[in-house]
């Protein structure tokens, strides 16, 4: 029977019908055309919806940048954009997760609005994400930062950006279930960051938590914060899979640093005699007796306190006001109040307000006010109000006079202490480091509660958390192969065995070749702040140690170094008696406390 004979047949057949394979074959055969036509047409949408995707984003940017070009600003600031470019590179060799860390003003809004356009706007179709499958977040309980992180992506970006309560309803819970080729970015990623708290269970009923279905469904991960404290000694156990980059602020920014060398940042003076609360406004009126009136943002929690200077504000003397803006009493339009100067110097009770990410007009600001905590909270301190005048400018008006720019009260060793842990490489065990969940004495002990990305709660992860706990890291800079080599026999050949590193040749041009991660680009001549920023994530349970060559100017091979990166094994006997940095209380490790913390922000 020929082909055109048999369908004839089959024809028939289906007006005759009979339960015969024939009509069975042919039914399907028809039904496996219209699919493939069907597939076709998918991709040809796919095409289509990717380059509007582009060409949206691509318009958004420019009229972006032309709006911002009116005020003086840019929309990606180079250091932001170099940040952004290591986390690109880091997922490109393999990273699953990044934890960016940015002192508070330096723009880690931009850095990763340009690692979500890198994304969305891959000239690589395979590669593309969907803006639909970027899901922005926060542990933090608050509309204000929703509506303020909105505000500050380009609009593409605003559909899915969900703060706690948000992000844990159950919509949003199967929007990550089925989360494929997708990105994830949680900013202020140490709020609400127990291992047994709300986002931890959201993450983990989602599948999230498991390196292996993040490979499989391709997604990636971006933990943001300026404080990531035991969030970022969870990832230090990751190994390659998580990179730590570290945004350098740009040349025009103003953080805790410059003010500590301004004698801006004070140790708040005691308010206890009626006396002290006096003396404090008087020396402020004084400062600012010559210029505009000022605001004052006070956080006071204490009922009577507040009552007390409230009443030292009435004195004749003085007669400033004072006004409360918290959870309790808001005041609609405080940013566009406090814009403008007001008639008489006037402090603001905020209680718990103005923490984490929020931003405030600072132009018109006399001095900040918060009482130094019986137990110290780096963390806290460097969120707080002082962080809010972290940023990049230009000083002008009253603050071109040094004696007028705004006083900063609050726990000044605090302060010193997270600038010697950023300047330290956020190295805990290289810096004196307290807060709820994390203590460090700077000797390397370190002491941490579990996050939601520590090894024992994330899923696929190979390596003893419990034997690297007890392992610190360091970083041996040497001039020469021979140097690396005796340092490794002397201090760490009986720990690690092995012959340690073995001899290495230059290049045909005389340079000597590093090679980090994956990719084709892996192997090539690398500067020292390139090897400080990866090469000590690398170290795991199979490597124990790496070595890299590296240049302090590429350009200069008598600047060569070899950076010996290993961890050092803790003796069992290493208990540090005299450590008291055991004074963390579980109780606070709840949801309830977290929530509680969130009406400071």
């Amino acid at each position: 029977m020929s082909v055109t004979e048999e369908f004839t047949s089959e024809f028939i057949q289906e007006i005759i019908p009979a339960n015969k394979p024939k009509i069975t074959v042919r039914r399907h055969m028809t039904h496996t055309k219209k699919t493939k036509t069907k597939t076709e047409k998918e991709k040809k949408i796919e095409q289509i919806k990717k380059r509007q995707q582009r060409e949206n984003i691509s318009k958004s940017i420019r009229d972006r940048e032309e709006y911002l070009e009116l005020e003086g600003k840019e929309f990606i600031y180079p250091n932001q954009q170099d940040a952004a470019n290591k986390c690109i590179e880091a997922y490109k060799n393999g990273a699953i997760a990044v934890c960016l860390i940015a002192q508070p003003g330096t723009g880690k809004t931009g850095t990763a609005q340009a690692v979500m356009i890198h994304m969305a706007t891959n000239p690589n179709d395979d590669e593309i994400v969907y803006t639909e499958n970027i899901i922005i977040c926060t542990g933090m309980s608050d509309n204000d930062w929703e509506t303020q992180f909105k505000n500050s992506v380009l609009p593409a970006f605003g559909e899915n950006i969900f703060h706690r309560q948000n992000l844990v309803k159950q919509k949003q819970k199967e929007k990550l279930q089925s989360l494929e080729n997708g990105f994830l970015v949680p900013d202020e990623c140490h709020i609400a960051s127990g291992s047994k708290m709300s986002i931890a269970k959201t993450l983990k009923e989602a599948g999230i938590l498991n390196l292996n279905v993040l490979e499989i469904k391709n997604i990636k991960i971006l933990d943001i914060s300026a404080t990531p404290d035991a969030v970022l000694h969870d990832y230090t156990k990751w190994g390659p899979k998580c990179a730590i980059i570290k945004i350098q602020p740009g040349p025009l920014y103003k953080g805790f640093e410059v003010m500590l060398k301004e004698e801006r940042i004070i140790d708040s003076p005691k308010l206890e005699e009626i006396d002290d609360y006096y003396n404090l406004l008087k020396f402020l009126d004084e400062r600012y007796k010559n210029t505009s009136k000022k605001y004052f943002p006070f956080r006071l929690l204490d009922p009577v306190k507040i009552n007390i200077l409230g009443s030292v504000c009435d004195r004749d003397e003085l007669d400033w006001c004072y006004i409360n803006h918290n959870s309790e009493e808001r005041i609609d339009e405080i940013d566009s109040i406090m814009a403008n100067p007001p008639t008489k110097h006037t402090i603001i009770f905020i209680k718990g307000f103005w923490r984490a990410s929020k931003r405030i007009s600072m132009k018109h600001i006399g001095a900040t006010y918060e009482q130094i905590p019986k137990q110290r909270d780096v963390s806290v301190t460097a969120q707080a109000l002082t962080a809010r005048f972290c940023d990049n400018y230009e000083y002008s008006g009253d603050h071109l006079d040094i004696n007028l720019r705004p006083l900063h009260y609050c726990d000044k060793g605090a302060i010193e202490q997270y600038v010697e842990w950023f300047n330290n490489d956020c190295d805990f065990s290289m810096s004196t480091y307290k807060s709820q969940r994390i203590s460090s004495n700077g000797k390397g002990k370190v002491t941490s509660k579990e996050t939601k990305v520590n090894p024992k709660i994330v899923g696929g992860m190979n390596n003893n958390s419990d034997e690297i706990e007890e392992k610190t890291i360091h970083t041996e800079a040497c001039n020469t192969q021979e140097e690396a080599k005796e340092y490794y026999n002397k201090n760490l050949k009986k720990i690690f065995k092995g012959k340690g590193p073995t001899k290495r040749k230059p290049n045909e041009d005389g340079y000597y070749l590093s090679t980090v991660g994956k990719g084709e680009n892996r192997t090539r001549v690398r500067t020292i702040q390139e090897i400080k920023d990866v090469s000590k994530w690398a170290l795991n349970e199979t490597h124990h140690y790496t070595i890299h060559p590296c240049y302090e100017d590429i350009n200069d091979k008598s600047t060569l170094k070899w950076m010996l990166t290993h961890y050092k094994i803790k003796k069992d006997n290493d208990n540090d008696k005299n450590d008291n940095d055991k004074n963390d209380n579980d109780k606070n490790d709840n949801d309830k406390n977290d929530n509680d913390n969130d009406k400071k922000v």
